[in-house]
């Protein structure tokens, strides 16, 4: 039974995935940006290895069990559970507790260094194929679950994002809050619904990042 619920969040991904992209995918096709139009401007693009992304997957397995308390995400699993039943490394149970359990938050930049205007997507864009077929569906996967999912695996992918982005979500939910996490859930199933990608850029406000369907 553990195995069948270790792997369930997985399968209902791919289902989810592929269904959605045999009804979307000429919506998706003719919603593509065109890279010569004015006011397009090409954005990063966050690229996971294989390591990093096999731990993505296995935050969403045990999705359920992250809950916020104030600003901090906890997990209800204990460590020899997590490694035992959820297959965790050392390794990967170290990065969990100080990078998504407890990020860094003394490297975020001062507000004044933001930038004031924005393009299509001036900042990291996530596409409609990354949340179907690529690593993101570990993201897509993640908020179908609770936004307390979402904020696990959107942290843990922080060091795969370059930039004062990617040092935002690294913050976790003590730069970005509950709210941000709850509002990207939904727009990241809404995306995926209109065959379509997200676009996160800094903003000048609270939370310091702004999120988009494109």
């Amino acid at each position: 039974m553990k195995k069948v619920r270790k792997y369930l969040a997985r399968i209902i991904a791919c289902i989810l995935s592929m269904a959605t992209l045999l009804v979307v995918a000429p919506v998706a096709n003719a919603s593509v940006p065109d890279a010569q139009s004015d006011g397009y401007v090409p954005c990063a693009v966050p690229s996971v290895d294989t390591e990093l992304e096999n731990l993505l997957w296995k935050i969403v397995d045990v999705g359920e069990y992250f809950s916020f308390e104030g600003d901090r995400l906890t997990v209800s699993l204990s460590e020899e559970q997590l490694k035992t039943d959820y297959g965790f490394s050392d390794a990967e149970y170290v990065f969990l507790v100080d990078n998504v359990l407890n990020p860094p938050t003394e490297d975020i930049q001062d507000i004044e260094s933001l930038p004031t205007t924005y393009a299509s997507c001036s900042g990291v864009y996530i596409s409609y194929i990354d949340f179907t077929v690529g690593f993101a569906a570990a993201l897509f996967a993640a908020s179908s679950v609770s936004p307390a999912a979402l904020a696990a695996a959107f942290t843990a992918v922080a060091s795969a994002i370059s930039g004062p982005v990617g040092t935002m979500i690294a913050g976790g939910v003590a730069v970005l809050g509950i709210g941000f996490f709850a509002d990207l859930a939904t727009k990241i199933i809404g995306a995926v619904a209109q065959g379509k990608g997200v676009c996160l850029t800094l903003a000048w406000e609270f939370p310091p990042l702004k999120s988009e369907i494109i």
